[in-house]
């Protein structure tokens, strides 16, 4: 990348990747939510089917745009798409299971790296502070 992103830029890039890859309270909360809506299942159908396809396009879009020229938007949806069911293959306590001493590490480095980039102005940004 040549252009220097500005600090707002550089905020929303980080707030977007910590949802997208840390996000995982998107990714199981509806699932649970799903599991307990019993004859509800109508009703909280809508809201399920908004987060499935919400982070198939937007990771799509996400992918395309950081790998021009790799595949195309609709081969990206069909790979993150294709990612989703094998994964959800394992169930979701597997995967409760295998994803939270993960989460549990990472989400406080991201926190950490949003709120450096939100007040980096206090500090000029300064590149060491990152480090």
């Amino acid at each position: 990348m040549k252009e220097k992103l500005t600090p707002r830029q550089l905020t929303l890039i980080g707030s977007m990747l910590f949802g997208l890859f840390f996000g995982a309270g998107n990714l199981i909360f509806p699932l649970i939510l799903g599991a307990k809506a019993g004859q509800n299942l109508p009703a909280a159908l809508p809201g399920l089917l908004i987060t499935a396809v919400g982070l198939v396009i937007s990771c799509a879009g996400t992918f395309e745009t950081m790998f021009p020229g790799k595949l195309s938007y609709p081969r990206w949806a069909m790979v993150f798409s294709g990612a989703s069911l094998l994964i959800s293959n394992f169930g979701l306590s597997r995967i409760i299971e295998f994803s939270a001493p993960l989460l549990y590490f990472l989400y406080p480095l991201a926190i950490v790296l949003i709120l450096l980039g939100l007040l980096g102005r206090f500090f000029s940004h300064a590149r060491p502070v990152y480090q």
